[in-house]
C-alpha cells in the first residue's frame, strides 16, 4: 500500500486551484439565490475560502450563499486501485453567533468546474448535492470560536467519493470537490429565518501559510491485473477500410491507467493523427 498527500495548486498554468464562488445580493428569495445558474463573485488561490449563508433584515429574505471549491492534480498517480482517501481542511473560524440553535454543517461534494486551472462564477451551480463523507457540525470543533485559532478537520471519503476520484483519474487527472453546508445548502432547506443571520465558515487556502493548506491523502495499491510495461505493438487489418485506414497500430501501455484494457490507438490516416483513448478487451494472460 502506498500513500500520496496532494495539495491544490495555486491557479494558472497547469495547476488545480482552491477557492470559492458566491452569489450575494441586497435581498432576494432563498430559491433565487440557491438555484442561481451563476454566482457574481469568484476568488481562488487566496488565503481563505468560505462556506457561508447570510439572511436579509427583511422577513424571509436572504442575501447570499458561498460555496468553497478544492481541486487536486492526481495525474501523477500510477496505475492504481484506490483503497481510501481523506480530505483535510483548516477551519480558521466558524461563526454562528446569532442563534446557537441553528446548526450549520459541512461536507464534501462533487464539483465540475468549467476550467481546471481557475474558478469562474458559472461554477456556482456546477456542484452535486450527494455527500462524499460524513458531515461535521460546529459542535464537532473542540473549543473553536470566532476569536480562536482554527484546527484541521478531516473528511474520509465514502464509496461514492472514491469512485469519483477514480473517474477523475481516468478523465483528466484532476480530482474536483466542493465544500457546502449540507443541511441547508446541499439539501436546499433554508435555516429558520432570523434577521441579518450570518453563518460563516472560513477555510484556509493555498494563499495561507503552508501549515493551513488543504490536502487530500490517498491510499492505493496496484490492481492485480495491472500492466507495468509496454506489451507490444499490434497491427489490425480492416478489410473494408480505405487504403490509408487499412492498418491501425494499437499500443497497450501499462502503469499509467487504472485498467489493463485502457489503450491509446494511433490511426495511420493522411495526417497520422491520434484518436481519443479507446477500450479493447483485456489481453489474455501470458500474451506478449
Amino acid at each position: 500500500m502506498t500513500t500520496s498527500i496532494i495539495n491544490p495548486g495555486t491557479g494558472g498554468g497547469a495547476t488545480a486551484p482552491d477557492g470559492y464562488v458566491r452569489y450575494f445580493v441586497a435581498s432576494d428569495t432563498w430559491a433565487n439565490i440557491h438555484d442561481a445558474a451563476s454566482g457574481n463573485f469568484v476568488s481562488y488561490s487566496g488565503p481563505t475560502s468560505y462556506v457561508r449563508i447570510i439572511s436579509d433584515n427583511l422577513s424571509n429574505k436572504w442575501r447570499g450563499i458561498w460555496r468553497s471549491f478544492l481541486s487536486f492534480d492526481i495525474s501523477s498517480l500510477p496505475n492504481v486501485k484506490i483503497s481510501s482517501a481523506t480530505i483535510k481542511v483548516w477551519v480558521v473560524q466558524w461563526k454562528n453567533d446569532e442563534d446557537p440553535t441553528i446548526q450549520p454543517t459541512l461536507n464534501i461534494f462533487a464539483a465540475n468546474p468549467t476550467d481546471n486551472v481557475s474558478l469562474e462564477v458559472a461554477d456556482y451551480s456546477r456542484v452535486s448535492a450527494a455527500p462524499f463523507s460524513t458531515k461535521i457540525t460546529r459542535g464537532h470543533l473542540t473549543a473553536l470560536t470566532s476569536s480562536q485559532d482554527g484546527s484541521y478537520q478531516s473528511f474520509a471519503l465514502n464509496a461514492a467519493g472514491l469512485q469519483a476520484i477514480t473517474a477523475n483519474l481516468i478523465d483528466d487527472g484532476i480530482a474536483k470537490f466542493c465544500i457546502r453546508d449540507e443541511d441547508y445548502d446541499a439539501e436546499n432547506t433554508p435555516p429558520s429565518w432570523i434577521a441579518s443571520y450570518d453563518h460563516e465558515c472560513q477555510i484556509g487556502g493555498m494563499g495561507d501559510v503552508e501549515a493551513h493548506w488543504p490536502s487530500i491523502t490517498i491510499d492505493y495499491g496496484l490492481p492485480s491485473n495491472a500492466l507495468s510495461r509496454v506489451t507490444g505493438i499490434r497491427h489490425v487489418y480492416r478489410a473494408n477500410a480505405l487504403p490509408q485506414d487499412t492498418y491501425n497500430i494499437i499500443l497497450v501501455i501499462g502503469g499509467i491507467s487504472l485498467y489493463s484494457n485502457y489503450v491509446k490507438r494511433l490511426k495511420l490516416g493522411p495526417l497520422g493523427e491520434w484518436t481519443p483513448p479507446v477500450d479493447i478487451p483485456e489481453l489474455p494472460e501470458g500474451m506478449p
